[in-house]
């Protein structure tokens, strides 16, 4: 991989040296009298550096997710092989395809060393795999010999492959660049979904489109043809069943038709099964072009070779089926005449539809627990077939490429580093895989990640998913319909379930309230109120909202002083004792939402009243949390009498009186890593600080020292694997001052010792809008290098056991939902500021803001803004690339405060009055009358003083 991670400086390797031998951490009894090394040089960290070409080992771990938000996706890996077709209508079964090379481990992770293992485990790297579908070229000189190569490094029957690929990837794209010295064209394809910021529909198409260029670098003309073949898979179901071959794939009754219209061509693969069954519906594989040659009956793969291998043309009937037993191939074919210097590019769009899905568990809707659970797709709404979807695209090609590439570039238009930014686009990954469902009745259910056969623990867990930032500000309209989700199932005492129930989560166990799923959906409910276009949908669910954070105050903090108690349930699967900054502040940034979200809607009291709670919350918990470093935990009176609310409602069996259980799982002085969760949550709702920001950054230098390892080679202690030893990371907790005798005899904190990316996202943030970027920076770099494209094996079954590829992070699953945190990382970095039904857009920048340039999205479009700063003056811009932009207020930053001698407002050149407004280095300038930004304008700010 170009641009290797690994390539510390001289004095990068030597501070590791110095931290690998001076701190080291246990279960429980962490110890550290020295800061967290800095394993990479200012380059490293903070250039712009380019795009990642991945290549060579960097290809192994690789699976690239192609499909639309809740509609499945066919996933191709580092050889070009679409290996995992997650598609059908359940979740995919996990397949050992004949005669198919898998990727073995021979060594298994104890503790942070590698064991060798005896027997080799195969891992599941193909899942529900649909075999004879692969593209092909066959390149020649007029009346010479003609070289036909699979566009795989593997190879297909008598298709021989190509020598070598790398890939360049920046999601939702990815290209492919085919490398054989016989080959004498060039051949690449650029594999692709559709996505839109705030186009949900558009970016949820059922499909997978593939760029196919040719270029000529020769002197002479050459016969280039592009072949792509498929198997009618209708009818598979994704479980109980190998497809092997054409022998097997689901009930018989497979039909194959080409069809020419519309200037495209177009294999439909139908089946005569019933429209009631479960495995009904179809494929499309479509081209732009009806100047073609196809074979719509294909089974011996050296009569398909021998075909398309004489001239590039393929000889075939134009019908098949239906079949009487297995199923059956087709295939098109293009072929074009390259000029020297000449390049031309073949499409093909691969789609899917299959209207009878069943997610979750068997299907079936229960009224009284409503339903995590779910029949059809909600696709299904919009299209009525496979070949209507391919017809879609096909019409509305040009237009969907555009917008998508729109939000690509204009992302990678930020002039942060690119492996930065890698970490923020990969992360979308998890809402285009099987880790969510879109159900026909509109239901969206989100697993927390994919496990290896089913999804990895169901119910959209609030817990889990309050720390997803991506789907909600890419998607408004989705954060909305989760929202009222999260509100619909509430107990009689505003207790929401962390988990929605169904028939198949135990309702007896998922009518838990979580504390910060809990105050997780609350803080959601404020962004997504900014993340709209007015006040409307607020008042809809105000109610829903207010409940549920009176519940918090009554359960945990019924003297009103702004710091919890009791026992809490967390994401950490374990109940915290008393007070804590974790969940405190959390509760401090609800309050503080609420506030304004009751003046919004006009409930002045209830505001006033949760003002009064936050500002006693925020004296209470500095002066009671903080220990002078970093923020610990506080429990006053016997932790094993604390007031218990799940075992007085029945939630928790008495029968748990071990001293182990009652009172929690705590930390007591331990450092976590989530202490500072609420600021995080405050930092991208523009809440402001919730404890003393000296003491805020105090802290987060402190979880840095402390938690962070540039690898866990030398940290003591058992630990999860879910990732390699050699690679570094955050763990959850450490206790740099020794073990704390509270502790003794009792568990501790729950997964203490594990490293998850989506709370190192979350604290990496926090950090960088803290103002420590290089701290910041460092973590994420650090969670960049885990992913960097080469298999790690050996690791955690709940992580299939490896883990390294580029385009999802690994937890309890793959593509897990927490790693969803890293748009924060934008966010901190830029400092935004957004009120949509308000009409304020600002920024506040901690990345370069002498020169800023970055991406952000709005209630209706996106765009990107610009910032230079002077030494008396300031220019900004903001330019948007899709949609509008309501303004009314303009909110920018200097670096200290200032009086202002100027300050203009333009749009598209045109001069706009508006009212100067200015508070420390806050300067906020507000127009006469609102204004849409277009693309078609931009808006222009200049400050002078």
């Amino acid at each position: 991989m170009t641009n290797n991670a690994y390539t510390w400086s001289v004095a990068g390797i030597w501070r590791w040296v110095v931290h690998a031998t001076l701190v080291a951490c246990v279960t429980g009894a962490a110890t550290g009298a020295e800061p967290a090394a800095y394993p990479y040089s200012d380059a490293e960290l903070f250039d712009r550096g380019q795009m990642v070409d991945y290549s060579g080992e960097h290809l192994e771990a690789i699976s690239f997710p192609v499909g639309g938000v809740g509609s499945g996706a066919v996933h191709i890996d580092g050889r070009g092989v679409r290996h995992s077709w997650m598609i059908f209508s359940r979740y995919w079964g996990g397949c050992v395809p004949p005669d198919k090379p898998l990727v073995r481990s021979n060594y298994f992770v104890r503790a942070n060393e590698r064991v060798p293992r005896d027997e080799p485990k195969v891992l599941p790297w193909y899942m529900s795999y649909v075999p004879d579908s692969y593209f092909a070229v066959r390149v020649a000189r007029p009346g010479g010999k003609a070289m036909v190569r699979v566009l795989q490094t593997v190879a297909e029957g008598p298709f021989a492959p190509v020598g070598d690929l790398t890939i360049r990837a920046a999601y939702p794209l990815a290209w492919y660049t085919f490398h054989d010295d016989d080959l004498a064209a060039k051949v690449s394809m650029r594999v692709w979904n559709p996505l839109i910021p705030d186009d949900l529909k558009d970016s949820s198409i059922p499909c997978a489109i593939y760029n196919i260029t040719l270029e000529n670098p020769t002197d002479a003309p050459l016969e280039v043809a592009v072949l792509a073949t498929q198997q009618n898979a209708v009818g598979f179901t994704g479980v109980g069943r190998t497809i092997n071959g054409v022998n097997s794939g689901g009930p018989s009754g497979q039909i194959n038709r080409v069809v020419r219209d519309h200037g495209a061509t177009t294999l439909h693969m139908t089946s005569s099964i019933d429209k009631t069954n479960e495995g009904y519906g179809d494929l499309a594989l479509a081209t732009d072009s009806s100047d073609t040659t196809s074979n719509a009956a294909w089974y011996e793969p050296q009569r398909l070779y021998a075909d398309f291998a004489d001239d590039g043309r393929l000889d075939g009937v134009e019908t098949a089926g239906p079949t009487s037993k297995g199923t059956v191939n087709g295939a098109i074919a293009r072929s074009v005449t390259l000029e020297p210097g000449a390049k031309r590019t073949v499409t093909f769009v691969l789609s899917w539809y299959f209207p009878n899905a069943r997610h979750a568990g068997d299907g079936k809707t229960n009224e009284h627990l409503g339903v995590w659970e779910g029949v059809g797709n909600q696709y299904a709404n919009w299209w009525s077939s496979a070949r209507a979807v391919a017809d879609d695209v096909l019409a509305r090609y040009s237009q969907l490429e555009s917008r998508t590439l729109a939000y690509q570039r204009a992302l990678y238009e930020s002039n942060l580093p690119y492996w930065f930014l890698q970490r923020i686009s990969s992360q979308v990954t998890p809402i285009r895989t099987r880790t969510v469902w879109w159900a026909g009745n509109g239901y969206f259910g989100g697993w927390e990640g994919m496990d290896a056969g089913a999804g990895s623990c169901p119910g959209n867990c609030s817990h889990v998913w309050q720390y997803a930032q991506t789907y909600a500000r890419l998607f408004p309209e989705l954060g909305r319909i989760m929202r009222q989700q999260d509100y619909a199932h509430p107990r009689p005492d505003g207790g929401l379930p962390f988990r929605q129930p169904s028939a198949s989560c135990d309702p007896a166990g998922m009518t838990i309230p979580a504390t910060d799923g809990q105050l997780g959906v609350i803080l959601g409910t404020y962004r997504e109120y900014l993340m709209s276009g007015d006040d409307a949908w607020l008042k809809k669910v105000w109610p829903s909202t207010r409940s549920a954070m009176q519940f918090v105050i009554d359960v945990w903090d019924a003297d009103g002083d702004g710091a919890l108690s009791g026992i809490q349930h967390t994401t950490l699967d374990c109940k915290v004792g008393g007070s804590t900054s974790w969940l405190g502040s959390m509760y401090l940034a609800a309050l503080r939402a609420c506030e304004r979200m009751a003046t919004t809607v006009g409930d002045d009291a209830t505001a006033a009243r949760y003002g009064a709670i936050q500002r006693s919350g925020s004296r209470v918990q500095q002066q009671t949390l903080f220990n002078g470093e970093y923020f610990a935990q506080h429990i006053e009176g016997d932790p094993d009498q604390l007031r218990d609310y799940y075992t007085d409602n029945g939630l928790r069996p008495q029968k748990r009186t071990n001293p182990a259980y009652i009172g929690g799982q705590n930390y007591y002085d331990g450092c976590l890593t989530d202490q500072l969760l609420g600021q995080w949550w405050a930092d991208q709702l523009d809440l402001g600080s919730l404890y003393d920001p000296d003491t805020v950054r105090t802290a987060l230098r402190a979880v840095y020292r402390y938690n962070y390892f540039p690898n866990f080679r030398e940290f003591e202690g058992a630990r999860v694997p879910w990732i390699d030893p050699g690679d570094g990371g955050m763990v959850i907790l450490t206790m740099p001052h020794g073990p704390d005798p509270r502790l003794k005899g009792k568990k501790i904190l729950g997964y203490n010792n594990c490293t998850l990316s989506g709370l190192e996202y979350a604290a990496a943030a926090a950090m960088i809008r803290a103002g420590l970027l290089r701290e910041g920076f460092t973590v994420v770099k650090t969670v960049s290098d885990r992913y960097d494209g080469r298999l790690r094996t050996g690791l955690h079954k709940s992580a299939w056991g490896y883990s390294g590829n580029p385009f999802g992070d690994d937890e309890s699953g793959k593509w897990y939902a927490r790693a969803q945190s890293s748009w924060s990382l934008l966010l901190a970095a830029q400092g935004y500021i957004y009120d949509g039904p308000a009409g304020v857009i600002g920024f506040d920048p901690v990345w370069k803001p002498d020169d800023h340039r970055s991406f952000f999205t709005v209630a209706s479009g996106f765009g990107v803004y610009a910032q230079q700063r002077g030494d008396r003056s300031l220019r900004a811009t903001i330019d948007m690339r899709d949609g509008t932009l309501r303004v009314k207020r303009v909110v920018l930053h200097t670096a200290e405060a200032v009086r202002l001698s100027d300050a203009t407002v333009t749009l598209a050149g045109r001069p706009l009055a508006c009212e100067r407004v200015t508070s420390g280095r806050r300067v906020e300038l507000v127009l006469e009358r609102p204004i849409d930004v277009t693309v078609a304008d931009r808006l222009d700010v200049h400050l002078a003083w």
